[in-house]
């Protein structure tokens, strides 16, 4: 290969450079390319380019113009689905359930596959503490075990494969995690800042949930265009060459994020092209999205002897390893037919819906309702298209959609619609990215006056009101953080309007990230919050609402009480003054003057329907030395309608640390089909133990552990010690 080949393999460009017809879906800043070093039609892969069709003409063209006819890779922000749409991964991993979680990414990845993608980045594997942040809805959320389970199942699923040196069958595509590393812990959830971590927190929150996938054998891994620690991730030798390459003994493809090595320039770590491309290169980058930095700085760095030239060649090996994997040399057309029927996404999707979906509050005047309810169902996300969430929007096929009102309408219930507030944010949907996706709708002439006369009209005469509320797909995603996450004005007043008529009423959320509910949740007989339910999610609220089927999905993100708390999660750190309820009225504890401590609602909380009637009792408790496994066994009992819902163990500050812990900590769940009775066991991995101190050594240590058994991390049914021998 010459230079610019190499070099050429490197760099990655969207389909509006090989031509206009291919288009571009704009997803990052406008920028000026200028590819002076490497012909267009040398460079590796193509990011966003989607129809088979078109795939197969672009890769055509390509190969008729390459010398060494080496396919291109095509990549896709696949994000949560592709023309199908699968609830948010925020809503996703309040599941728990591993064995879902593994069928959707084995669904998306057929999808993809027979679309002719290659390369899929559906892993976003951020822990996310700040709901300010818009893109905490791509996120498994704030806990660590949730985020690496999340991870190993789907990388299982669209890969299709556990090896790490597997090739990657024509019905699965690589698996791309991101964003490498700690992108979740932007300062002040403001979108591209940089996070200030310490190296306990590093190693023991924001780290681990990368590297189980990287165990599962993800086959690539991006680097966030942010900086951590003072350091740019996409330059840390420290994350790349040490942490990822040598001790996690990753030997995939390192990509960088859209534009990250120009922005090395722009933040004033490099000085120009080839400082940046130096500094990528030897940190371990292999491809360079969407910007120049490889293609002209690696030639000039080469012409002047500046770089070791077998970095360069590693780069490449990996790259075409990956596409040798993907089986790109036998057929670089890779597709099929895709045989994956309508019923069977239907099924999934729906099953999907109801798992992730959280039942917040709930009272006898709430849910489920009668079959023979008459209802006035108010809100406009009941009857839009539009609540996939911003990156399920971008592929999605709109015309499948099934809104709760057209669900209710199959379904024969007694309704009457009026939409009640306007659905957008006139700031938001004047941006570049809502001008895509807003023409999906018809402008809306009447007035909030008009809107909400309409609503009320209708409610004074059901006998409950089921009120859509929430934000909008383009208030939360990329680019979309907020200062203020209270509804919007028009919701709120009417809300407090339709609670005046003293009917029934249950609110259905829909949101990409947890809200400031307080001043509103105690309008509501019931809160259900659906997140952005996916394609199918209509039917499934519906389900829900009749008691067809159980809200059953835990919160992976706790909600706030206020702005004022953020950051807030369930594992922080013990103090030395806690607040108790002896100490309440004294000053100096750790309080708020002006609030609670606690969130609104709880990381894993949810309720289901008979929840109330739930006892656990720890049966017995076990530590296999051999195995390395503490295994719980429980009995857990609804004394009157079978439940579906989500055990969950959690590890108290052990006595014996060397540093101090969270005061509690998730280590295992356990998804309760629908039974009465239930006999479960749990086994926890001794590693879940271990941690490392502050100065970044690794413990596991021997003693006794006390693990709390329950609902929710602040709703414990039962306890049990078990004894690690040292």
């Amino acid at each position: 290969m010459t230079l610019a080949e190499k070099i050429g393999q490197l760099v990655q460009l969207t389909p509006g450079f090989f031509g206009s017809e291919y288009g571009d879906v704009i997803t990052g800043p406008e920028l000026n390319i200028d590819m002076e070093s490497v012909d267009v039609w040398q460079t590796g892969s193509v990011l966003n380019l989607s129809g088979k069709a078109t795939l197969d003409k672009l890769q055509t063209t390509y190969l008729e113009k390459s010398r060494l006819k080496i396919p291109l890779l095509f990549m896709n922000d696949m994000i949560y689905g592709y023309k199908n749409v699968f609830p948010i991964p925020l809503a996703l991993a309040g599941s728990h359930d591993n064995q879902l979680l593994e069928s959707i990414g084995a669904f998306l990845a057929q999808e993809a596959a027979a679309d002719g993608v290659h390369v899929v980045f559906t892993l976003m594997l951020d822990v996310v503490r700040d709901p300010r942040w818009g893109r905490v809805m791509e996120s498994p959320g704030e806990d660590v075990h949730t985020v690496a389970a999340y991870g190993q199942a789907l990388v299982t699923g669209l890969q299709g494969n556990l090896s790490r040196d597997a090739k990657i069958d024509m019905r699965h595509v690589a698996a791309c995690i991101k964003h490498y590393a700690a992108y979740g812990a932007v300062e002040a959830g403001r979108e591209y800042t940089a996070a200030d971590l310490s190296q306990f927190s590093l190693l023991n929150t924001y780290l681990p949930g990368y590297l189980a996938a990287v165990e599962a054998g993800v086959k690539l891994v991006m680097t966030a265009f942010t900086v951590v620690n003072g350091m740019p991730d996409s330059v840390d030798n420290w994350l790349l060459s040490e942490v990822l390459r040598k001790q996690a003994a990753f030997n995939g493809v390192v990509i960088s994020d859209y534009n990250a090595l120009n922005e090395l320039i722009t933040m004033g770590y490099s000085a120009d092209d080839l400082a940046a491309a130096k500094a990528a290169l030897t940190a371990g980058v292999d491809v360079d999205m969407m910007a120049t930095i490889f293609a002209n700085g690696l030639t000039k760095l080469v012409h002047q002897g500046a770089i070791d030239t077998t970095l360069i060649d590693q780069a490449v090996l990996r790259v075409l390893s990956l596409k040798n994997d993907l089986g790109l040399f036998e057929n670089p057309y890779r597709g099929f037919d895709n045989t994956a029927n309508e019923e069977e996404f239907t099924q999934l999707s729906q099953r999907a819906a109801v798992e992730s979906s959280v039942l917040l509050k709930n009272t006898t005047a709430g849910l489920p309702l009668a079959e023979d309810s008459k209802i006035a169902l108010v809100g406009p996300f009941a009857a839009s298209p539009l609540t996939l969430g911003l990156w399920g929007s971008i592929n999605a096929d709109f015309s499948k959609v099934k809104t709760l009102k057209a669900a209710l309408e199959n379904g024969h219930h007694q309704f009457t619609y009026a939409k009640g507030y306007k659905m957008y944010d006139a700031h938001v949907v004047g941006t570049e990215m809502g001008g895509q996706f807003a023409k999906a709708e018809a402008e809306d002439l009447q007035t909030e006056a008009e809107l909400a006369a309409e609503a009320l009209a209708i409610a004074a005469s059901a006998d409950k009101i089921v009120l859509t509320i929430g934000e909008d797909f383009l208030q939360s995603g990329e680019a979309a953080s907020k200062t203020n996450l209270h509804l919007a004005p028009a919701q709120v007043t009417l809300i407090k309007e339709l609670h005046a008529l003293g009917k029934p009423m249950i609110g259905i959320i829909y949101s990409g990230r947890p809200l400031i509910l307080t001043d509103v949740e105690p309008y509501f007989d019931a809160l259900l919050l659906v997140w952005f339910p996916g394609t199918n999610g209509g039917t499934a609220i519906t389900d829900m609402l009749f008691g067809k089927a159980t809200p059953s999905g835990k919160l992976a993100m706790s909600w706030p009480r206020s702005v004022g708390q953020i950051p807030i999660h369930y594992d922080s750190l013990p103090t030395g003054r806690p607040l108790t309820v002896h100490n309440a009225n004294e000053r100096f504890v750790s309080k708020y003057i002006d609030s609670p401590n606690t969130p609104l609602y709880p990381f894993g909380h949810g309720l289901t329907y008979g929840q109330d009637n739930i006892t656990c009792e720890v049966t017995q408790v076990t530590y296999d030395q051999v195995s390395a496994t503490i295994l719980i066994q429980c009995a857990v009992t609804s004394e009157t309608i079978a439940i579906e819902d989500v055990l969950q163990v959690y590890l108290q500050q052990p006595k014996q640390a060397t540093v101090v812990l969270p005061t509690q900590k998730l280590v295992a769940t356990k998804r309760l089909k629908q039974q009465k009775q239930h006999d479960v066991s749990i086994a926890i991995p001794l590693s879940a133990l271990a941690y490392y101190d502050n100065q970044g050594s690794y413990h596991l240590d021997g003693g006794t552990y006390t693990f709390n058994v329950g609902l929710s991390s602040a709703n414990i049914l039962a306890h049990a010690t078990v004894n690690v021998p040292k």
